[in-house]
Order: structure tokens, then sequence, then C-alpha cells
């Protein structure tokens, strides 16, 4: 559910042609878009300001209850993964219900 929330979050701050506004490449300068977006990209400019913020891990500041999400199996990525990639294969495992 938190990740689709910040898939939900990246899209809405799309235009028409899926570019992220206002986003870029913080090595590059290119603009960002959806479905391309790397996990490098979304910690960038959303995961690492808001635990910044917080002073806590993402999933920390985005959990509902302090001890609701205490992990059940290790995620292994590349952080140059496009992020919608990574989302959609978590939810698949998840739904498989392995772990």
């Amino acid at each position: 559910d938190q990740l689709k929330k910040l898939l939900v979050y990246v899209k809405k701050r799309c235009d028409s042609e899926d570019a992220v506004r206002g986003w870029y490449d913080h090595r590059s300068g290119e603009q960002l878009f959806y479905k391309k977006m790397t996990l490098s990209q979304v910690h960038h400019w959303l995961i690492h300001p808001l635990s910044l913020r917080h002073q806590c891990s993402y999933v920390e500041a985005v959990a509902k209850k302090e001890h609701a999400q205490l992990p059940a199996w290790f995620v292994g990525h590349s952080w140059d993964e496009p992020m919608v990639n990574f989302v959609r294969r978590v939810m698949k495992h998840g739904t498989l219900g392995a772990g």
C-alpha cells in the first residue's frame, strides 16, 4: 500500500507526457519521466528529504503505527532500476505470499 502511494504521489506530479514536473536527474540535469525514473532518483527527490525532515527511515515516516512495520523479508534492488518495475515486482512478490 505504501509503495502504491509512492507511485500515485509521483504520478500526480506528472504532465500529460509523464514528465515529473520540477524533477530532474541530480547528476545529468535531464528531465525525469515516470516510467524511467530510477530508485536513485526517487531517493534523491523524495525518500532522502522525507527521512531528513522526520529524522527517521522512510518506512518509519510513512508507517501508520510505530511498530506495525516489522520486516517479513528482505528485498534487494539496483539503484538504477526504474521505480515502477521495482514496485511491480515487490507487489507481485507480496501477492504470491512469498516470504
